[in-house]
């Protein structure tokens, strides 16, 4: 569809200097009757409540997580040495219930940790370490941690990369954080004695690192549920029921900060892919 004999000969803005304002801007093409070039059209829309609003979120997410951390881990730290003090004396049922307590405030307290976590990334005023890394030895390290965690787990996790060193310039903790949180998740819905593999490879422009579940099958709207900010759903396959998740919203954040992308692509073999820019390790290198 082609907009005919439009032309914007100027455009103002007023713009109230004592408050801050927002707009989010498009500019489009105006094509003439034989597709020549009319002119532009800039298109403003005000976003000023919404940056306000999210500013208030992130203030409010940053608060109550402080606020509920530090007496969750008192909470915790009196639970285990009670649990420790009468684990002689309580009967199998009565362990089960204060396992369930301990499992409970620590699932919260992973919440808590993460959700600060997010925070952080959408502040742009935060200033978290960066340094040249190796990606093959993040991935080990993610694939490690979430070993020792689950230790009993019938899901093996396999890595595969060139033997070339993949150095990128990013922050470790956090895209160690980013890797495990999804390599977690996967678990949750792969079949018992399955593998999951991790393909690791490079092109010019980037970094692809792929995490592939046979045998796993989302819908669209399932998809779409796991990668909002709070998820609760069933592991249809492996039937296990998790609670709140920040997980996959937190490992997007992560890679959004470091001006990659995480995508789910919509095929057959589940799988989630991550890209990361190669460029911008480069440009640090030289401004370093």
């Amino acid at each position: 569809m082609r907009v005919q004999n439009k032309h914007f000969q100027s455009l103002e803005l007023y713009v109230n200097r004592d408050q801050d304002y927002y707009f989010e801007g498009n500019i489009s093409h105006v094509k003439g009757p034989r597709g020549e070039n009319r002119g532009y059209v800039f298109l403003f829309q005000d976003v000023t409540d919404k940056m306000r609003f999210d500013r208030i979120k992130s203030r409010f997410i940053t608060f109550a997580s402080h606020e509920i951390r530090t007496p969750l881990h008192g909470l915790l730290g009196f639970l285990n040495v009670i649990y420790d003090n009468l684990h002689d004396r309580l009967s199998d049922e009565e362990k089960k219930y204060f396992q369930f307590l301990l499992d409970s405030g620590e699932n919260l307290r992973t919440v808590v940790e993460e959700m600060l976590e997010m925070s952080t990334l959408q502040d742009e005023n935060s200033k978290l370490r960066r340094s040249h890394i190796s990606l093959k030895k993040l991935i080990h390290s993610a694939i490690e941690k979430v070993a020792l965690e689950q230790e009993a787990m019938s899901v093996k996790v396999e890595l595969h990369a060139p033997e070339q060193s993949m150095i990128f310039f990013g922050e470790p903790d956090l895209l160690v954080k980013a890797f495990e949180s999804i390599i977690k998740n996967i678990i949750i819905y792969t079949l018992p004695d399955s593998v999951v593999f991790i393909q690791l490879t490079e092109s010019e422009a980037l970094y692809k690192i792929e995490f592939i579940s046979p045998g796993i099958t989302l819908t669209a709207e399932e998809v779409d549920i796991m990668i909002s900010d709070f998820y609760q759903m069933e592991a249809q396959i492996t039937k296990v029921a998790d609670g709140i998740e920040l997980g996959f919203p937190l490992a997007k954040d992560i890679v959004q900060w470091h001006g990659g992308r995480l995508i789910i692509p919509d095929q057959e073999e589940f799988s989630i892919i991550i890209e990361l820019p190669r460029r911008q390790a480069k440009g640090e290198t030289e401004k370093s």
